[in-house]
C-alpha cells in the first residue's frame, strides 16, 4: 500500500509538472503571438530643402486577436515641419501623434504624414515611428517600432556668381551675386559671406 501511495504521488507530482510546462508555453506563445504587430515608414529618402514631403506610416496586426489603444508617435527634428493635419497632434517641437484606436486581427492600415525639412545640403534627418497598444485580453503594453533617414540634398537657396573670366594685374574687377529662394517660405536674416585672396 505504501508503494501505491509513493507511486500516486509521484505520478501526480510529474503530472503537475507537465501541465504547468504546458500551461507556460501556452503563455509564451500567446504573449509573443499578442506583440506581433509591424509598422513601415514609406516615402523619398532624399529631399530638397523646403519642399514638400508625403510620407505614408503603414501599421499592420498580424494577430488573430484586435489589438486596443494603439497610438502612432512619430518623432522628427526641429527642422522637419509637419504640415497641418486634424488626424495629427502635435505634442513638442520634435513629436506628435495619431490615435489609431483598435486595430482588428489580421488587418492593417495606414496614416499619411506631410511635411518640410529645413536643412543644410548634406544633412541627415530622420523619422521614427512608435506604434503601441495593448493586445485584447492583456494589460502589458506592447511596442513596434520603425524608421527613416532622409538625406537633403538640396538647399532652398540658390547663390550665382557673376565675374571676367581674364583680366590684368591691377584692374578693377566686379563681382555680382544673385541669389535666388526656391523654396516655399520666406527666409529671413539672410547674410551672404564672401572669401578673397589678400592681393
Amino acid at each position: 500500500k505504501k508503494a501505491i501511495k509513493k507511486g500516486i504521488i509521484a505520478f501526480a507530482i510529474i503530472f503537475g509538472i507537465i501541465i504547468a510546462m504546458a500551461v507556460y508555453a501556452l503563455i509564451r506563445q500567446m504573449l509573443s503571438q499578442a506583440g506581433n504587430a509591424t509598422i513601415s515608414i514609406n516615402g523619398p529618402s532624399q529631399a530638397d530643402s523646403g519642399k514638400l514631403l508625403t510620407y505614408e506610416i503603414e501599421y499592420k496586426n498580424e494577430n488573430r486577436i484586435s489589438i486596443k489603444n494603439a497610438v502612432l508617435k512619430i518623432n522628427y527634428p526641429e527642422n522637419f515641419k509637419p504640415e497641418n493635419n486634424a488626424e495629427f497632434k502635435t505634442d513638442s517641437l520634435t513629436s506628435g501623434s495619431f490615435n489609431i484606436g483598435t486595430i482588428k486581427g489580421k488587418s492593417q492600415g495606414k496614416v499619411v504624414l506631410n511635411g518640410k525639412a529645413y536643412s543644410p545640403k548634406g544633412a541627415l534627418i530622420y523619422l521614427r515611428a512608435n506604434l503601441s497598444y495593448n493586445p485584447s485580453g492583456y494589460s502589458s503594453q506592447f511596442q513596434a517600432n520603425n524608421q527613416l533617414g532622409i538625406n537633403v540634398v538640396s538647399a532652398p537657396i540658390i547663390l550665382e556668381v557673376l565675374a571676367p573670366q581674364n583680366v590684368s594685374s591691377g584692374d578693377a574687377v566686379d563681382y555680382q551675386i544673385n541669389y535666388k529662394n526656391d523654396g516655399a517660405e520666406a527666409i529671413n536674416n539672410l547674410v551672404i559671406k564672401t572669401e578673397y585672396p589678400d592681393q
